[in-house]
């Protein structure tokens, strides 16, 4: 995946996507299979917003958001399959547990009732559901997972979910295979102004914030899939300040020493969202706390009170977890765009929000926002649905659900990074294992830039992960490279970005300077 500003600039697309999400993503992935001609383009990096942050379980708790209805549930499951059959090198299955205590006993019921849909729902069609939500009692319960251990647990629901470790990497996949299709896509690009052709939607004028230059990138269609930024994004280019379609809500977790073992907890809570501890290699994603957010999404950062009070909050469900979530390791925040309801409230992003702006008088734009992990995909089938509409041309009918990303490996990933297991034997345990769910098939390139040895040393594996980031991920800024090694990889190993920046200098020569970034 090469970035190439004068393919965006030397030719005519079907479609131009804003964003390099999860969103914008997914919707070059899905156009480029139909054979539409895509170009996507990003201000900052790819997956640099809220698709950074995104909760690592897809389904999530599965108390106040689980859709209730059967066939709305069976659709959530569903689509959570899909990624597991699409990248499933990339998604695991994930045992959860909600501990059942006397402390909120409607709401504890209330989530036995959740437990049972979801089994339900799922029975006879999602073969990773098969081992059926159960109830076990409280002494197997602290057994399993000795953080939820205090006196007032009667027992736990236990059910299957499935769990995105590298949700930036997961991101990086879609393009890589919408580019595999004949995409063009940039980073560090910014949309500046629609483009106009004899009074009608022509494409895009762009600004290359590494080289600093203009270009335009001509398109019949231009959809605005910029997450927080959606609706900024359109008053912007259009000059429309009305707004009001949607509502920022900011999300913060925190990163721990590991708290929980083999289970995600769900925590029953009589608020908006449900408590959640999932493990996360070797360490534990603690959350959610959220609020509105009325500043720029660029600006959301983890708060120090905002970590303590969710620390506190859960350190009330599982008291044994006080002392991991006395020193976190580190904060996650991010922003999200919401619906709004008629009343002015915001909507669980589920219901995503879409705007063709045919009705305000520019056809051929559209925006999309909201969304997440078992929505995004039919999100982007129906927004190019839309765009093959405004394009009055045939395509081929969406295969997003059953064709696997580029990089999938054949066969079990398991067995494939066994595989490779044996062809480095003396390489640190997990690694071999840690890389083949990173990269998949692309496995060998990264690998090779490692060298010769029987054991490279860390440094040397670093280095090669920077390489292949730079020559095959459009990495172009320190932060791009800590991004492409994963947010997991530098809470465990912080100073990637500093590290990046150094091994950039020394393979950078005097007529090859560093890039630079232009600022916003």
């Amino acid at each position: 995946m090469k970035r190439d500003l004068g393919a965006l600039d030397s030719q005519s697309f079907d479609v131009l996507v804003i964003g390099g999400g999860l969103v914008g993503a997914s919707i070059a992935r899905d156009a480029a299979r139909r054979g539409l001609s895509v170009a996507l383009v990003e201000r900052d990096d790819f997956a640099c917003g809220a698709s950074e942050g995104m909760p690592r379980l897809v389904v999530g708790g599965i108390g106040h958001r689980l859709p209730r209805r059967p066939g709305a549930l069976r659709r959530t499951l569903a689509e959570g399959a899909v990624w597991s059959r699409i990248a499933p090198h990339r998604v695991a299955p994930q045992r959860c547990m909600v501990p059942v205590t006397t402390r909120n006993p409607a709401r504890s019921a209330a989530m036995r009732l959740a437990v049972d849909l979801y089994r339900r729902a799922g029975a006879g069609s999602l073969p990773v559901l098969d081992r059926s939500a159960e109830r076990i009692g409280a002494a197997e319960a602290v057994d399993l997972e000795p953080a939820i251990n205090q006196p007032a647990l009667r027992g736990a629901l236990v059910y299957t979910d499935w769990r995105i470790d590298e949700p930036e990497r997961l991101v990086l996949a879609l393009l890589k295979d919408a580019v595999t299709h004949g995409a063009v896509v940039a980073n560090h690009a910014e949309c500046d102004a629609l483009v106009y052709l004899n009074g009608k939607l022509s494409g895009a004028r762009v600004f290359d914030r590494i080289g600093g230059a203009w270009l335009e990138a001509w398109s019949s269609v231009v959809v605005n899939a910029t997450g927080a930024w959606c609706e900024a994004t359109a008053a912007r280019l259009l000059g429309d300040e009305r707004g009001g379609r949607t509502r920022l809500s900011r999300e913060v977790r925190i990163i721990t020493q590991a708290i929980a073992r083999e289970h995600a907890l769900v925590f029953p809570e009589d608020g908006d969202v449900d408590m959640t501890i999932v493990p996360w290699r070797g360490m534990s994603v603690v959350g959610t706390a959220t609020d509105a957010f009325d500043d720029d999404p660029a600006n959301a950062i983890a708060e120090a009170d905002d970590m303590t009070w969710l620390a506190g909050r859960v350190g009330d469900l599982a008291p044994s977890a006080c002392d991991a979530l006395a020193f976190p390791i580190d904060g996650l925040a991010s922003v999200r765009a919401l619906p709004r309801t008629p009343d002015g409230k915001a909507a669980h992003a589920r219901l995503g929000s879409f705007v063709d702006h045919a009705g305000t008088g520019v056809p051929g734009f559209l925006s999309v926002a909201g969304g997440d992990w078992t929505t995004v995909r039919p999100i982007a089938e129906r927004v190019v649905d839309r765009a093959i509409a405004v394009l009055g041309s045939a395509a081929r009918p969406c295969d997003t659900a059953e064709a696997p990303l580029a990089e999938t490996p054949d066969g079990e990933p398991t067995a494939f990074a066994a595989g490779w297991r044996r062809h480095y034997p003396y390489w640190p345990a997990g690694e071999i294992e840690t890389w083949a769910s990173a990269y998949g098939m692309a496995l060998p390139e990264v690998v090779a830039r490692a060298g010769q040895a029987f054991r490279p040393g860390e440094q040397v594996r670093e280095a090669a992960r920077f390489a292949y980031a730079q020559d095959e991920e459009m990495a172009i800024l320190p932060d791009d490279f800590a991004r492409r090694l994963a947010r997991w990889y530098e809470a465990w190993r912080p100073g990637v970005g500093v590290r990046a920046a150094e091994w950039l200098a020394g393979r950078s020569g005097a007529s090859d300077p560093v890039p630079r970034e232009t600022g916003r």
